[in-house]
C-alpha cells in the first residue's frame, strides 16, 4: 500500500473552482472541476453568494477525495483569482461576495494621487482593485482575498499573503506590509485588514465541522497559499531572479522575476510580491488571450473538439496567415485600463472565402504578437532581459499555442508538463508549510518537471505582420476617441 503524503489544493479560479490532489513529487492524482455561477445586482455589479459557492467547495473536495486514501492528506492551501474578495461586516458576518469580473466601481482618486500612489502600490488603482470598492462600500469592515477567505473558512483563521494584499492597492510593495499612505489616500482608516502571512506558513488546523464535511480527519495544517498568477509562476518552475513565465488561461500574464522591486515610469507594467522571500515579480499581461479565443471557437466552429482544432492547425503550413484580430489580447497598460473598449478583425475582401480554421489560426497568431507586445514592454522596464527561455503553463500551454508564441517572440519556449500549474504551485506551498521541503524554492525544484521544449521556427515576414497586428491595435485605440 502507498503512503506517500498527499496535498489537497482548493483553486479558486474566474469561471470554475477547482480541487486538486498532489503527491510530494509533483504528481497530480486526483481533480474536481464546477462552473461558477455570478449574479447582477439591480446596480449593475456582478457578485456571488459565498454561501452557494462554499457548498460547491465542499462538494468538489468530497468527489477529489473519493479517489484517494484521506488519511493521506497531511496538509491543504488554497489559491484563487486575483482582484476577488469577500466582504464582511462589523460583526464578522459574510455579505457578499465580489469577483475579479466585475468593473462597476471607478476609483475617486485624481490623476495626481494615482501617480503618487502607483511606486507605492506597485500598480494604477482602477475599477478591478479592491481598496476603491472597498471606499464604496461603507458597509464592508474587513475582507478576505478569495484564496484567504477558503483558508478561513477551513482553519477559522483570518489572514492574507502579500501576493493577494497587493492586489488591493492598500499594500507597500517595497516594505511587504500595509501602506499607511494607500490606506489615508482611500480613505479606509476605519476599516480592518486582514494579518499578513507568507506563503507557505502553517495558519491553524482543519476545524471538526469542515474535517466532517470533507471526510478528512480533523487537525490537518491548512497552509498560506497565494495569487493564481504567482503560484502558477512557482508552479512553472520560476525560483531565482532573471527567470520568467507565462501562465496561459483564461488571460496570458508575462512574470519576470526580480531581487528587488522595479517600478515602470510610465505606469504601464504592475510589479507585485513573490511567493518567495525577498523576491518580486514585473508582469505585463497580455489580458484575454485565451477567453477571447474559447469565445471565438464556439461562434465559428461550434461542437468541433478542442484537441483536434489543435491538431489540424498544428499539422498546416508553418507560415503565418497574417491577419490582426484584435479580439481581446492587449498590451498592458495599468493606467489605462490595459483593455481596449473596441475590437475589430481585418481581412482582405472577400470575407467568404476564409475557412473557420484560418480565423481560429489567425486569433492564436493575433494572441501570440500580444505576448510578444507585452515581452518588449518588460525589456523597456528592465533595460535587459537575461531569462534563456519563456516556462509556460495553463490549459492554453496544452495546444499549438505555444508554437506560434515561440515563433512569434523568436523565443524559446518551455512548458510545464503538469498543466494545472496554479495548483501544483499552491501544493508546494502546502509541501513546505509541513516541512516536507525546506523552503519554497526546494519544494519548486522537487515537485515541478519541464515537458516540450518549442523552439522558434523561421516565420517569412513575421516582423511585417507582427508591425500590422500593432498597427491594428493601436488603430482601434484611436478609434475608441473618436
Amino acid at each position: 500500500m502507498k503512503t506517500e503524503p498527499l496535498l489537497l489544493v482548493f483553486d479558486v479560479g474566474t469561471g470554475s473552482g477547482r480541487c486538486l490532489i498532489f503527491d510530494s513529487n509533483g504528481y497530480q492524482v486526483a481533480r474536481a472541476v464546477s462552473p461558477w455561477h455570478y449574479q447582477t445586482a439591480e446596480s449593475g455589479s456582478l457578485f456571488f453568494d459565498p454561501q452557494r459557492w462554499w457548498a460547491d467547495l465542499i462538494k468538489l473536495g468530497r468527489e477529489a477525495l473519493a479517489v484517494v486514501d484521506p488519511g493521506r492528506i497531511v496538509a491543504i492551501s488554497a489559491t484563487s483569482q486575483r482582484h476577488g474578495f469577500v466582504g464582511f461586516n462589523l460583526e464578522g458576518q459574510e455579505l457578499y461576495g465580489w469577483p475579479n469580473l466585475d468593473r462597476s466601481v471607478q476609483s475617486r482618486l485624481t490623476v495626481g494621487a494615482a501617480e503618487h500612489l502607483y511606486p507605492t502600490v506597485g500598480r494604477w488603482p482602477g475599477a478591478i482593485h479592491t481598496a476603491p470598492r472597498l471606499a464604496a462600500a461603507s458597509s464592508i469592515y474587513t475582507f478576505l482575498p478569495l484564496s484567504d477567505w477558503v483558508l478561513y473558512r477551513l482553519s477559522g483563521v483570518k489572514a492574507s499573503d502579500p501576493s493577494q494584499a497587493a492586489e488591493s492597492c492598500l499594500f507597500d510593495i517595497n516594505l511587504r506590509d500595509w501602506s499607511a499612505t494607500a490606506i489615508q489616500t482611500f480613505g479606509l482608516a476605519d476599516r480592518l485588514l486582514p494579518d499578513l502571512q507568507s506563503s507557505g506558513t502553517i495558519l491553524g488546523e482543519l476545524s471538526n465541522p469542515i474535517a466532517k464535511a470533507l471526510g478528512l480527519p480533523s487537525g490537518i495544517p491548512v497552509v498560506s497559499g497565494g495569487a493564481d498568477t504567482q503560484c502558477g509562476t512557482l508552479g512553472c518552475g520560476v525560483v531565482g531572479p532573471g527567470e520568467m513565465a507565462l501562465i496561459a488561461g483564461t488571460s496570458a500574464p508575462l512574470q519576470l522575476c526580480l531581487d528587488q522591486p522595479l517600478i515602470d515610469p510610465l505606469c504601464r507594467t504592475i510589479t507585485s510580491p513573490y511567493l518567495l522571500e525577498g523576491q518580486w515579480v514585473l508582469e505585463s499581461n497580455a489580458m484575454f488571450t485565451g477567453l477571447s479565443y474559447a469565445r471565438l471557437s464556439e461562434l465559428i466552429a461550434p461542437g468541433q473538439d478542442f484537441g483536434e482544432l489543435n491538431q489540424a492547425m498544428a499539422s498546416a503550413s508553418p507560415e503565418f496567415t497574417g491577419l490582426p484580430l484584435c479580439i481581446g489580447s492587449s498590451i498592458m497598460d495599468s493606467r489605462h485600463g490595459s483593455l481596449l473598449p473596441w475590437g475589430g478583425m481585418l481581412f482582405p475582401l472577400p470575407f467568404a472565402r476564409y475557412e473557420p480554421l484560418t480565423l481560429l489560426r489567425a486569433a492564436l497568431e493575433s494572441a501570440a504578437f500580444a505576448v510578444r507586445a507585452n515581452l518588449e514592454q518588460l525589456k523597456q522596464v528592465c533595460n535587459h532581459f537575461p531569462a534563456e527561455s519563456l516556462r509556460m503553463g495553463g490549459g492554453a500551454a496544452r495546444g499549438f499555442w505555444p508554437q506560434l508564441v515561440a515563433d512569434s517572440c523568436q523565443h524559446p519556449v518551455l512548458v510545464s508538463e503538469e498543466a494545472e500549474v496554479s495548483g501544483l504551485g499552491t501544493a508546494m506551498c502546502a509541501a513546505t508549510g509541513v516541512g516536507l521541503f525546506a523552503d519554497l524554492k526546494a519544494a519548486a525544484l522537487a515537485m515541478h518537471r519541464t515537458g516540450q521544449k518549442f523552439e522558434p521556427r523561421p516565420i517569412k515576414s513575421l516582423d511585417h505582420f507582427y508591425q500590422r497586428w500593432r498597427a491594428a491595435y493601436q488603430g482601434l485605440a484611436r478609434l475608441a476617441l473618436a
